[in-house]
């Protein structure tokens, strides 16, 4: 690490880390329908976004309208709307970075045969 700074290093590790690890839980691969919820547009989201797209994932964003076309450059669908379920459905695996807020919507995405992360 040239300037010795490890903090801003781990910032940028432990996102990956979180990535990688909700990936290999939820078993995502080629054609994967991947729901990673609000936060999208923060550093846990964004890495994860570009995680799953190299494992091939189909990924649908959920994050703020503030936020939409940076995270676009990233996720093949972005929702804005908080009752998100009534446009996404039949996903494979819900990365659920948000928690009690989102998870009621994120479980009407699901098809019947899931992966809960």
């Amino acid at each position: 690490m040239p300037d010795g700074d490890y903090v801003k290093y781990a910032a940028a590790v432990c996102p990956l880390a979180t990535a990688i690890h909700a990936s290999k839980l939820g078993n995502v691969g080629p054609g994967t329908r991947v729901l990673v919820t609000g936060g999208a547009g923060g550093g846990v989201g964004v890495h994860t976004i570009q995680y799953l797209k190299s494992l091939g994932a189909y990924v649908i964003s959920i994050t703020s309208p503030a936020k939409a076309d940076f995270v676009a450059k990233y996720s093949d669908e972005v929702v804005t709307d908080r009752e998100f379920s009534r446009k996404v459905r039949d996903v494979d695996v819900v990365l659920e970075i948000v928690g009690a807020a989102t998870i009621n919507e994120s479980l009407r995405t699901l098809r019947r045969e899931v992966r809960w992360c």
